[in-house]
């Protein structure tokens, strides 16, 4: 009940103070933007070595990559763009008002609710959050429980930048997060598994509050018989074992004709063993969040094994263990949708 209620007395500071100041300026939205880029980058160090804290170990150009870039990124798209995003957009009358003209003028909502995952943590925290800044909007972020080094960092990072009423950092376990998503907020942006999307839309139903799912599923790569098994394997073994492999978009599973199975099998072999030339012990490789992740992914492979499938381990072995939680690349063969591996669950 107590974290209930200091939630909702800093939605409340924040709504109070959005309705006393108004929306602010492209001027001080643009300051705001800047401000924060800076800090990005001044704390580039600091963000590595907190995310590899959390994941036991995570490569440092992965962070760089995934991270830092892509926030920094989108904060120069917003910063080139305001001025024309907010803009007013002329819109046509009827003829029987000649004399009138209409247009949209575009407004902030209010307080953004924003609720971040574990698999890139900072960055699917800044680029919401950067978002409505430049919508000239406030926000309540709660960061994931499994990645508490990088929460605590966020927090720090972002209370040094702006005062609670404008970006306020929320941590906590589970129920925490329950009690976010419960609340009044003008919108909410989630990020994260379809199990918990639902939870956290069936919670905003209660107060008519938007949603923006930003969900997981399953990625298939359709590989043509015109196409070169070669080059695809580089790019599926890019995009499915960075972060090693937990990204929403990774790629699941390839659909290839059966007489190119065995071939495919072979130049993805070559491809992870290119990237990871000590298999998962390799330095830019790496670790699954929790130990929990990691024994369910385990499970996925031993169900599918005793329903028929034969599992493969492809890339160079590793009888050396640098690292904790390193995950093996596999490749299942014969899968079906009996198996979990095939079903959207997690």
């Amino acid at each position: 009940m107590q974290e209930k209620l200091d939630l909702q007395s800093i939605l409340s500071l924040q709504r109070d103070a959005f309705l006393c100041e108004g929306p602010p300026s492209l001027k001080s939205r643009i300051s705001d933007l800047k401000k924060l880029r800076v800090a990005i980058l001044k704390a580039r160090a600091e963000i590595i070595e907190v995310l590899n804290k959390d994941y036991g170990h995570r490569s440092e150009h992965e962070t760089v990559i995934m991270e830092i870039i892509p926030s920094t990124r989108l904060i120069d798209y917003l910063i080139k763009n305001l001025r024309h995003f907010m803009r007013s957009s002329r819109r046509s009358v009827s003829r029987e008002m000649p004399f009138s003209t209409a247009y949209v003028e575009y407004q902030p909502l209010g307080v953004i609710g924003i609720i971040a995952p574990w698999n890139y943590p900072f960055a699917l925290s800044m680029m919401p959050l950067a978002t409505a800044i430049a919508a000239g909007n406030r926000a309540m972020i709660k960061p994931s429980e499994f990645t508490h080094e990088t929460s605590t960092f966020i927090k720090k990072f972002l209370a040094q930048l702006f005062p609670e009423q404008q970006v306020a950092v929320i941590e906590g376990e589970a129920k925490v997060g329950a009690a976010f998503s419960n609340l009044a907020f003008d919108l909410m942006f989630f990020t994260g598994s379809e199990a918990v999307g639902r939870d956290v839309m069936r919670a905003a139903s209660t107060h008519l509050v938007p949603v923006i799912l930003e969900l997981g599923g399953k990625s298939p790569v359709i590989i043509g018989d015109d196409y070169s098994l070669d080059q695809a394997a580089k790019h599926i073994a890019y995009g499915k074992l960075a972060n090693a492999g937990q990204t929403c978009i990774a790629p699941d599973y390839v659909l290839v004709t059966p007489d190119r199975v065995e071939a495919f099998i072979s130049a993805y072999h070559q491809a992870v063993s290119n990237l990871y030339p000590e298999g998962p012990a390799s330095k830019d490789y790496s670790s699954i969040i929790s130990d929990r992740h990691f024994t369910r992914l385990q499970s996925l492979l031993e169900d599918a094994e005793v329903k028929g499938a034969k599992v493969i381990q492809v890339g160079n072995p590793s009888n050396v263990q640098y690292h904790p939680r390193q995950f093996p690349p596999s490749v299942v063969v014969g899968s079906n949708h009996a198996m979990r591996i095939l079903r959207i669950t997690y």
